[in-house]
């Protein structure tokens, strides 16, 4: 996929490489202007390590993820995610089936969880910037017959933490604190201030 498109803020320097099939992430960074390819990793995330944090983990998985695709594109910027849910200290990865999803957004009513997102930009087959973002967000205290019915949209089954707050799953959002994007899948004032670092992208 690329995105030929450059009608934003920002402008590419470099051939950049959005390193996610996500279209949640190509709307993200397509919104600013950046002209970009879109190639996916094909890296299979491994289970966390015994006493890994979530934040080590999100920035192993994307360092990893940008890497797979930088070895096969020399010269270009490549920048990898991972977003994942936590709570109580527990990873809450993408639901493997209907009942998985039910379970693990009801953990979720009523309370607060943690978003982190994971990113790594490679050049070269080389990280050149790492990082993470973490935001909090608080679920409204729903029925179950409630999150039953959002779980049967199918939407959840391939969201971390078994909802989308940029779709149907919105209205379970009661309140949020830190990034909105990073919720989303990237974010993306983090992205833009590392590209603007390394001279991938300038301000049109």
């Amino acid at each position: 996929m690329h995105n030929k498109e450059c009608n934003g803020i920002f402008q590419s320097l470099r051939h950049i490489i959005l390193a996610s099939a996500s279209p949640r992430r190509y709307e993200l960074l397509k919104a600013t202007g950046i002209v970009f390819d879109v190639f996916e990793s094909g890296f299979d995330e491994p289970e966390p390590e015994k006493h890994e944090t979530p934040e080590d983990y999100s920035v192993k998985n994307a360092m990893a993820k940008s890497l797979s695709v930088s070895e096969r594109y020399p010269g270009a910027i490549v920048i990898g995610a991972d977003t994942l849910v936590y709570i109580d200290g527990n990873i809450l990865g993408k639901p493997t089936d209907s009942k998985n999803a039910l379970d693990m957004l009801l953990s979720l009513i009523g309370k607060w969880h943690w978003v982190v997102s994971g990113c790594a930009v490679s050049e070269n087959n080389k990280i050149v910037e790492s990082w993470f973002t973490k935001s909090r967000a608080f679920i409204g205290d729903f029925s179950v017959d409630v999150a039953t019915a959002y779980i049967a949209t199918g939407e959840p089954l391939d969201k971390a933490g078994s909802y989308a707050i940029q779709g149907k799953g919105a209205f379970l959002v009661k309140e949020i604190e830190g990034s909105y994007s990073n919720i989303v899948g990237l974010p993306v004032y983090e992205t833009i201030e590392r590209l603007l670092k390394i001279n991938a992208i300038k301000v049109i």
